[in-house]
């Protein structure tokens, strides 16, 4: 059930209550710290008081206090946001890249996984600012941790799709720069990854759902390329999953 406004209201004043004499030396942190979690609690539900909530935190005094604090899911639920509006890409800058150099390459695997969503932010935050060169630099980066714990670890189904969601974010860079060629190359190894996943593990929504994304990517390419018969072949395979996907698990928006 979502959260009242009255609820809203009732859940901040607590939360934004005065501290007590013990936390007075810090007091402005420890209200930075409540609000971020009442960002991620109403983030969750849906509020949009999240929103109004998030952009009040990023002119907080404590703000560049409290980003090594906070547990990861509030970290990224506040991120989220900020990511949506321009004026908080700086600061979500700094929290990313604090982020990333307070953690050690020869950490483990959860580690290096965490490095890999926090790179991958930031050059999401790159395209954004239309700083395209910095934001490869950054996916290219995260691809090498991914590949590093393949190496190390093994592979698993959520580490695969992980090296194809990268791929596609530099394919798509690819596109951008008029360079078909190399986007095509990245687009087929997604779509190698992706059926050799489907064969191993066996097929999901997701596991389906991506593959039907990249052979339209693919599809876009050809279209592009004057070759009409076989963008039709890849629009037509996907469109066969998809509906596939909305006969076994139905509609979704």
């Amino acid at each position: 059930m979502c959260i009242r406004d009255r609820e809203y209201q009732d859940t901040k004043d607590a939360l934004l209550a005065k501290s007590p004499d013990f936390w007075l030396d810090n007091a402005g942190k420890y209200q930075a710290l409540a609000m971020a979690e009442l960002v991620a609690l109403l983030y969750k539900e849906g509020h949009g008081q999240a929103w109004g909530l998030a952009y009040e935190l990023a002119e907080h005094s404590a703000v560049g206090q409290i980003d090594i604090l906070l547990q990861s899911k509030t970290r990224l639920a506040v991120l989220d946001i900020w990511a949506e509006k321009k004026g908080c890409w700086a600061l979500a800058r700094l929290w990313l890249q604090s982020a990333v150099k307070g953690r050690t390459e020869d950490g483990g695997e959860a580690l290096k996984a965490a490095v890999t969503v926090d790179l991958e932010r930031l050059a999401v935050l790159e395209v954004k600012a239309g700083d395209t060169a910095a934001a490869r630099l950054k996916f290219e980066e995260s691809r090498s941790i991914q590949e590093g714990v393949l190496a190390q670890f093994g592979s698993t189904p959520e580490r695969l799709l992980e090296k194809t969601f990268t791929l596609s974010r530099l394919a798509d860079l690819d596109v951008k720069a008029g360079d078909a060629a190399a986007a095509r190359l990245k687009f087929e190894e997604c779509r190698s990854i992706q059926e050799g996943v489907l064969i191993q593990f066996g097929p999901n929504l997701h596991r389906l759902h991506n593959k039907a994304v990249t052979l339209e990517r693919l599809a876009n390419l050809d279209r592009e390329a004057g070759e009409p018969s076989a963008a039709r072949l890849k629009y037509e395979e996907s469109l066969s999953i998809r509906e596939g996907l909305l006969a076994q698990f139905g509609a979704t928006p």
